[in-house]
């Protein structure tokens, strides 16, 4: 069971990068296969810029994410170049990394170094049964073609 700490979504995230990059390969037919954007909330406003949305098919261990922007809007297209594999989807949220925390770091090398993430992360601005997919009760079917997923968070 995954459970996001401190740094867990990041790493999750990082591992999702590094593996999708690793061990794709573009020539596999995954069958049918959609794109995922939406918008990110909670109780109707926008959380602050580069939250994660991250998707994750249990059964094949499809999964992928996207950041929100200064509205809330995302778009999934860290693996496969966005293209998900029909199929259902559990949800969870991840908090977004200090902007310092990037600069200049590779996924690899956040990856090898997470002390390298922040060691003052920000605090989370959501309720904490959102940064792990077994308690978010987000769940969404990815059908073939675009999807468009409006998630609004609720305060406890």
């Amino acid at each position: 069971m995954l459970h996001c700490g401190k740094f867990g979504c990041l790493t999750l995230i990082l591992v999702c990068l590094v593996l999708g990059e690793a061990g794709c390969s573009k020539d596999f037919d995954y069958g049918d296969t959609g794109r995922i954007n939406g918008r990110l909330t909670m109780d109707g406003k926008p959380l602050p810029e580069g939250h994660g949305v991250i998707f994750m098919e249990p059964i094949k261990g499809y999964m992928a994410y996207g950041e929100t922007d200064a509205d809330g809007h995302f778009e999934v297209n860290s693996w496969n170049n966005g293209d998900m594999p029909v199929g259902t989807y559990k949800v969870q949220i991840g908090g977004p990394p200090a902007p310092e925390a990037r600069k200049d770091l590779t996924a690899e090398e956040l990856f090898d170094h997470p002390e390298l993430i922040d060691p003052v992360a920000p605090p989370i601005q959501f309720p904490k049964k959102y940064v792990d997919k077994s308690t978010s009760g987000l769940e969404f079917v990815v059908k073939a073609g675009p999807n468009t997923y409006d998630i609004d968070l609720k305060k406890e």
